[in-house]
């Protein structure tokens, strides 16, 4: 759901945890996993910060479809099957 979102060039805000971290690279929101306080101050600054948020917006969607381009994650599938 989280490269859907990005993929239709949504401001996401997720946790730190390393499986969200290393898709998002920067390109969205995070704050620290299980802080209550971290969250809070994260979205706290993104309704305070619509410029932001619209820079989130404006490059989720290219930075994601460009990452996750059906056309090579068909070819590396091909090729690891393959044994190309």
């Amino acid at each position: 759901s989280l490269l859907e979102a990005m993929s239709y060039g949504n401001c996401c805000l997720t946790s730190d945890i390393p499986e969200c971290a290393e898709v998002v690279e920067g390109h969205a929101a995070t704050f620290h996993h299980g802080s209550v306080e971290s969250l809070r101050k994260k979205l706290q600054e993104l309704l305070e910060n619509d410029d932001l948020v619209q820079r989130y917006k404006a490059n989720a969607a290219d930075y994601i479809v460009g990452k996750y381009n059906w056309d090579d994650v068909t070819d590396q599938t091909l090729n690891l099957y393959g044994g190309e």
